[in-house]
């Protein structure tokens, strides 16, 4: 439960998280170097972890990061030492639509073939699974991840980086309350039915199959899970659960 006001309670776009990434990648500039020399670590560690996703490693000194918003629609890019160009999508509900993601990469190795290229799938909320965005050559990070990331430095005192992190916690401990909150409770305002998802995550790990997510329909639609499918001559049958309202 938050005990005060946080502005990204209100700020849930995802060019607000846009902007946060910005902003907390920008503290890794050597021109920045005095300003926040723990927000600094934390940038470092998240600079550090994108290259570890992609196998490369990490230069020995951090020259130069140059941030560039929305080039030809991709979310993030971030160029390292002139050398290394990190491609970031970034998602908080939604999740990559058609050949985007594929578009996004052949046009970041086509512009800037001389550097090493790092792609990112940044998600902050779940989905039932990432097989498709890893066939399309992205690293996935996600909300845990992210989380370990903003941990990673302790006593940072900067209202901007403690709200976020305050909000990205209260996401985390709204998926995890499945375990600890009564059933009926999960579709309230303060849980918005996060809770589910964290039940369909433990299903999918335990059974090893199936898939969740939210179907939309004319009664308001509902979070869902399918597994077990078989065919016959006449149609495909599966199991579903579905959330209780």
């Amino acid at each position: 439960k938050m005990h005060k006001p946080n502005i990204f309670k209100y700020a849930t776009k995802e060019l607000s998280q846009d902007a946060f990434i910005f902003w907390l990648l920008d503290h890794a500039n050597p021109e920045y170097e005095e300003v926040d020399n723990k927000i600094r670590g934390v940038a470092y560690n998240l600079l550090r972890k994108f290259f570890e996703l992609e196998g490369i490693n990490f230069p020995e000194k951090i020259i130069k990061v140059e941030l560039v918003k929305q080039y030809k629609n991709i979310d993030i890019l971030c160029h390292v030492n002139n050398q290394y160009t990190i491609l970031i999508e970034d998602k908080t509900r939604t999740t990559a639509h058609g050949d985007q993601l594929i578009r996004y990469k052949e046009i970041i190795q086509n512009d800037f073939y001389n550097n090493k290229i790092i792609a990112i799938f940044f998600k902050t909320y779940d989905q039932s699974n990432y097989e498709s965005i890893e066939n399309d050559g992205y690293k996935v990070l996600n909300r845990i991840d992210f989380l370990k990331n903003l941990n990673s430095v302790d006593g940072v005192c900067n209202e901007i980086f403690n709200e976020y992190l305050d909000y990205l916690t209260e996401i985390e401990k709204s998926v995890r309350a499945f375990s600890t909150t009564s059933i009926n409770k999960w579709n309230e305002p303060a849980l918005k039915g996060l809770p589910w998802e964290g039940l369909f995550q433990l299903f999918r790990k335990e059974l090893s199959s199936g898939d969740w997510g939210y179907v939309p329909n004319q009664n308001g639609g509902f979070m869902g899970y399918w597994w077990a499918f078989q065919e016959n001559e006449t149609c495909w049958q599966y199991l579903q659960l579905e959330e209780c309202k």
